[in-house]
């Protein structure tokens, strides 16, 4: 967690509140993302994933971006994260 912890000068814009991630999305070139066997680490956050969402997510950290078509694989939950993600200016939709 402490790794992606952004630098105290790393500052985000305000995301797209109405962002479809169903487009597919990619990481802000700010944001550091990083994964272990059970969880997923966000700009100083920490998730439990597991099954397709950790697939997913885990793919998104090591490509820095996910396509409409594995976006549409994920948990609803997953996809709510990607949302306030996208929010937070964490990511765009691509």
């Amino acid at each position: 967690e402490y790794l992606t912890t952004p630098k105290a000068h790393v500052w985000f814009d305000e995301g797209d509140s109405q962002a479809d991630v169903l487009q597919g999305v990619v990481l802000d070139r700010r944001t550091r993302m990083m994964y272990d066997a059970k969880h997923l680490y966000i700009n100083g956050e920490s998730f439990k994933v597991a099954g397709r969402d950790a697939k997913g997510l885990k793919a998104l950290a090591d490509a820095r971006i996910l396509p409409g078509a594995q976006v549409r694989q994920l948990s609803d939950a997953a996809r709510d994260a990607l949302r306030v993600w996208a929010d937070a200016g964490w990511l765009q939709t691509h």
